[in-house]
């Protein structure tokens, strides 16, 4: 094809070691996503981020939808995990390591809630301690007024996404939520 104006050595290299070996390393991995975007170690960085914007509520563009789409994550431009071999993988370490358990909603079989354990729970607050740490630092470089200003937006947010997640999480699950903490509680007796 014809060459990029302003390819540097290295896309170059990319592009042709892509193109060459690109039935050689699908016969070697047929398991192995296929984007359609070209992502190499040198341009990751940007599908990352637009993917962690497009999860967050950003914005969603072609990048952050091919790389999400070649995951198996998406059913048109609806995130749809579960339908991802390699999301369920990842599912299935953490519920191996007990820090999560699968709860399917008794009126919808299709429908599955994924629920932290007590395990699951501890190793968030620990995350969540070295975070919250680590924010301190960032918040004291900012300055008192920047960052008295970021904490009441910030607050204001989650007080409105706590409500908004508590109604989706009992419509969901429901009785079947109660059904699992007594069960945890009875496996603890």
């Amino acid at each position: 094809g014809p060459r990029p104006a302003n390819a540097t050595v290295r896309e170059l290299l990319e592009l042709t070691g892509s193109v060459c070996l690109a039935a050689s390393f699908e016969d070697r991995y047929p398991d192995y996503p296929v984007f359609t975007s070209q992502l190499t170690a040198s341009n990751l960085k940007q599908p990352t981020e637009d993917v962690i914007r497009w999860l967050a509520g950003g914005v969603k563009n072609n990048l952050a939808n091919a790389v999400l789409d070649g995951l198996g994550l998406l059913d048109g431009d609806k995130l749809k995990p579960h339908q991802s071999r390699y999301a369920k993988v990842v599912l299935e370490k953490l519920e191996g390591k007990g820090f999560l358990t699968r709860l399917t909603n008794t009126d919808d079989r299709r429908r599955v809630a994924l629920i932290l354990t007590p395990d699951g729970i501890d190793l968030v607050e620990n995350v969540n301690d070295y975070r919250a740490k680590y924010l301190q630092k960032v918040l004291k470089k900012m300055g008192r007024d920047r960052a008295t200003q970021l904490q009441e937006s910030l607050a204001a947010f989650n007080l409105g996404y706590s409500k908004l997640k508590s109604k989706t999480v009992d419509s969901f699950a429901g009785r079947d939520i109660k059904r699992l903490d007594s069960r945890q509680k009875a496996a603890k007796q």
